[in-house]
């Protein structure tokens, strides 16, 4: 699903990738290097390269950016049409899982992309 660009800050990005890294380096010359490169594998390695410093709030505020993007892509009701029916099935595994208290989602457990 990394080929739907997403709009937010006022740039188009290619991918969330590109966006999640370039954000690192937000004022930078690195930024729109990682901003402009073709793939979303070069703007993850542009993000690893520490060729600059990367802000110095990026743990702050690298959640909210990541939520943020995902929310702007997937507010296209195209994407949303193709997500779906790929997720449904884990998506009402996790509401059994709320509904059933398996999972609280007040607690203090973080739940994590990539890790849910």
């Amino acid at each position: 699903m990394s080929g739907y660009g997403l709009e937010l800050n006022g740039f188009h990005w290619r991918t969330m990738e590109h966006c999640f890294q370039a954000m690192k380096f937000e004022g930078s010359k690195d930024f729109y290097k990682t901003l402009n490169c073709g793939s979303p594998k070069q703007a993850k390695d542009l993000g690893q390269l520490r060729a600059e410093p990367i802000r110095s709030e990026w743990e702050v505020v690298k959640e909210n950016i990541m939520y943020q993007g995902l929310k702007m892509k997937f507010n296209k009701p195209e994407l949303l049409r193709l997500f779906f029916p790929r997720a449904r099935k884990s998506l009402l595994k996790t509401l059994h899982m709320i509904n059933t208290g398996v999972i609280d989602p007040m607690g203090t457990e973080k739940i994590v992309w990539g890790n849910c």
